[in-house]
């Protein structure tokens, strides 16, 4: 299945512009300035990012495997 993602603001890690993004199994197929025409059927999912920023592959490793906060003890961790 084909998700495509729409009105994101590219970052590849370079600055790409408004652009439309298509994925499939896991991977991007396309990415540009134009919707992609797909078949009816193959796409699982239609988002509007809505200008948000979209950096594929980016893999966030700061996490607290604890829980946040917790500065004022055990009690205040999320």
């Amino acid at each position: 299945m084909l998700h495509l993602i729409r009105n994101a603001e590219l970052y590849d890690p370079q600055y790409r512009g408004r652009c439309h993004v298509l994925v499939a199994a896991e991977r991007v197929v396309y990415a540009g300035p134009d919707v992609p025409e797909i078949g009816a059927g193959l796409l699982a999912s239609d988002t509007d990012a809505q200008g948000a920023a979209l950096v594929p592959g980016l893999v966030d490793i700061h996490c607290h495997l604890p829980g946040g906060g917790g500065a004022a003890g055990f009690a205040t961790q999320v």
